[in-house]
C-alpha cells in the first residue's frame, strides 16, 4: 500500500484532514449543567479524587514544584487571574487547582 504524500505551500495551510459534520450552536445551547446533583458530585470528585491524585503525582513522579505561592495569599478573598503557559500535557488541567488550593 503506497502512502499518499501531501505537500504544503505555506505554514498556514490546514494539516488535519477529517470529514466531520458541521454543528451549529444557537442561543439555546446549554454551556453549563445546573443540575444540583451533577454540580455537587463534580465538585466532590474533583476535590477528593482528582486533586489528591494530581498532588501525589506531581510530588512523587513528576517533581513539579510551585514557587512563590505565598504571593497569592493576600488576594484569597478578592480573587485573581492566573496566566500560565501550556507546557505540560498532563499538568495543564491540574496546575491552577493545585496552585490555588486550599
Amino acid at each position: 500500500m503506497k502512502k499518499k504524500q501531501i505537500y504544503y505551500l505555506t505554514e498556514n495551510e490546514e494539516v488535519v484532514d477529517f470529514n466531520s459534520k458541521k454543528i451549529n450552536i444557537d442561543e439555546n445551547y446549554k454551556y453549563t449543567n445546573n443540575n444540583t446533583f451533577y454540580r455537587f458530585f463534580s465538585w466532590l470528585s474533583y476535590r477528593f479524587l482528582a486533586t489528591p491524585f494530581a498532588f501525589i503525582t506531581f510530588k512523587l513522579f513528576k517533581n513539579i514544584k510551585f514557587h512563590n505561592r505565598k504571593l497569592l495569599k493576600p488576594y484569597k478573598k478578592t480573587g485573581y487571574f492566573i496566566y500560565a503557559n501550556h507546557t505540560n500535557q498532563y499538568a495543564d488541567g491540574f496546575c491552577p487547582g493545585l496552585i490555588c488550593f486550599p
